[in-house]
């Protein structure tokens, strides 16, 4: 984790993407605009799996929720963006 980097905890629309990640993959997280109709944003870029908690719901489940690093200035839209109901991820190569 860098200087100014924190641990932001988010829900993930889908059980079953939250299934195919690794603890340290690198994930643009992606959310809806407020725009009628919504259109896809990034949110966060280049966030890194942190941890992904054993009690993480997965395939059977509608959500899930996995620990991110990100910096400072991306945890609070991030966070938000989570309680409306999920994001999702665009995972970079391994």
């Amino acid at each position: 984790m860098g200087s100014g980097d924190v641990i932001v905890p988010v829900l993930l629309a889908s059980g079953a993407v939250a299934a195919v990640l690794s603890v340290g993959d690198v994930v643009d997280v992606l959310g809806l605009s407020d725009a009628s109709p919504p259109e896809p944003t990034v949110i966060a870029r280049e966030a890194r799996v942190y941890e992904i908690p054993a009690s993480a719901a997965f395939a059977g489940s509608s959500s899930a929720v996995v620990l991110m690093v990100v910096p400072e200035s991306e945890a609070v839209p991030l966070s938000a963006a989570s309680l409306g109901g999920g994001v999702s991820v665009i995972l970079h190569g391994r």
